[in-house]
């Protein structure tokens, strides 16, 4: 069997992955902290992410829809 080679991403398809990094994986680490032992650290942990994701949407509502407008 032969395997076409890949092509290259084009800017649409990174800006696609780039958004669903953005706004995906902030969300399941802080899904995945709710499984475990509600502590101290973990509460912390969380609320530092939530920070970070509004942060990074601040960033791509900045970067997609106000520049592009």
């Amino acid at each position: 069997m032969t395997r076409k080679p890949k092509e290259p991403l084009n800017e649409t398809q990174k800006k696609s992955v780039w958004t669903f990094f953005t706004l995906l994986f902030p969300s399941l680490i802080m899904a995945l902290l709710i499984s475990f032992e509600r502590t101290t650290i973990t509460t912390i942990v969380a609320i530092l992410l939530f920070f970070y994701q509004a942060i990074l949407l601040k960033n791509f509502i900045e970067r997609y829809y106000i520049m592009n407008v």
